[in-house]
């Protein structure tokens, strides 16, 4: 039983499925790039203890244990090589996403600027479209970046406006909602130049 089991026939079998399942896991949306380094590893080990097993212990002569050897270091190339390809793919993919994000953070910036833009009033504005760009934001950001990012988004203001710089052009209540708006917009600014950095 133990010899079917660590026969060439079987280990190949489970090295090829590691192997398989290390691609599918690198395919997937989004790539899962730790498992597909944990497949590829695990695969380079199984080959390698086998080849080792191979050469020292299935055969008598001595040429034998330098070819397994080799085929050893061979294969120990082709783990490295594999892992910098898995890592060139992450490193690719993050930019990719990152820069997905950016265009989207930046539409719903401009968004924001025109939204702040019509509180310049001494009219009472209503807040439907400011408290619909809230939401979607922060749903954007709690589902695609993470809660850090939908937290800092939404943390209140440390500081409080001080009225008396209210433009003569707006109404009180407009020029809070103003400052609270600008301060979202500030926030969001942050988010993205943290990305881009």
């Amino acid at each position: 039983m133990l010899e079917t089991l660590l026969g060439w026939a079987v280990l190949s079998a489970v090295i090829l499925l590691l192997i398989g399942t290390g691609f599918s896991v690198m395919s997937r949306s989004p790539p899962e790039f730790s498992a597909a380094r944990l497949c590829f590893s695990a695969a380079y080990l199984l080959f390698a203890v086998r080849l080792g097993w191979w050469g020292v212990m299935e055969q008598a002569e001595g040429a034998s244990v330098i070819t397994s050897s080799l085929l050893v270091a061979g294969l120990g190339v082709l783990w490295m090589v594999t892992m910098s390809w898995v890592d060139t793919r992450q490193s690719n993919d993050l930019g990719v996403v990152r820069r997905e994000h950016q265009e989207i953070l930046t539409r719903f910036i401009e968004e924001g600027v025109g939204i702040r833009e019509t509180y310049n009033s001494l009219e009472p504005v209503p807040r439907t479209a400011a408290e619909k760009w809230d939401g979607q934001v922060g749903t954007y950001l709690e589902k695609n970046l993470g809660h850090a990012y939908a937290v800092q988004f939404r943390r209140p203001p440390t500081t409080h406006p001080l009225p008396n710089l209210r433009p003569p052009t707006m109404s009180e209540e407009n020029y809070l909602f103003y400052l609270f708006f600008n301060m979202r917009l500030t926030q969001l600014e942050g988010i993205m130049k943290g990305l881009m950095g």
